[in-house]
């Protein structure tokens, strides 16, 4: 976490704190809002809805937002594994086929091993979907569908919180959006483990 304001965070009282934090999580989400594309959140919502299976990939501070898009996969019942090294990368990216959709996460789009395995699904006609920072980057350009988010602007912040305040929001984004195709899904889900549903079914 840097300075803000010629203060470092030792020097800032716990008001100023959360403040400062919360302003900066909001003024992401409000950039993210701006530039977040509609059509490729629709391609990719409708390439994982009509996939035989997900693979995702992240490393590193992106981990915690993948793990998070295996959760809420589960729930509507979508096959997807999450490979969290780059052995695992490089190994299951070599294996993967058309049918098959990959969701690679890197804030910088610039992490080597992701660039790696994204690469080698392009290359066997995978629909690989990007969640990155705006702008032009490596993941990008190899990735057929790329959902972007704000960057990180300079001061009083830090990198795996910031990032993942807004990779979270793309993450819910979508998962709302394939639970409207995907109901029946995940009714089962709240029946299995007796949760009220949204329409108020019960087990």
């Amino acid at each position: 976490i840097y300075e803000i304001d010629g203060k470092m965070p030792k020097e800032s009282t716990i008001r100023q704190t959360i403040d400062i934090v919360s302003k900066l999580n909001i003024e992401a989400l409000i950039s993210t809002l701006k530039i977040v594309d509609e059509k490729c959140v629709e391609r990719a919502v409708n390439a994982i809805n009509e996939a035989k299976h997900v693979a995702i990939y992240a490393l590193s501070g992106s981990l915690i937002a993948a793990q998070d898009i295996v959760f809420k996969f589960d729930r509507l019942g979508i096959n997807c594994r999450l490979y969290d090294t780059p052995h695992s990368q490089i190994l299951s990216a070599a294996g993967l086929n058309s049918d098959e959709v990959a969701i690679f996460l890197s804030y910088s789009g610039e992490t080597k091993d992701i660039i790696a395995a994204a690469e080698l699904a392009a290359n066997r006609r995978v629909k690989c979907i990007s969640i990155t920072k705006y702008g032009e980057n490596s993941l990008t350009k190899t990735c057929n569908i790329n959902i972007q988010h704000s960057s990180l602007g300079r001061g009083f912040r830090s990198f795996s919180t910031r990032s993942r305040v807004v990779q979270e929001n793309i993450i819910d984004i979508i998962f709302v959006a394939l639970a409207q195709r995907r109901g029946d899904q995940l009714k089962k889900y709240y029946q299995l483990f007796d949760y009220t549903a949204p329409n108020g079914t019960k087990k």
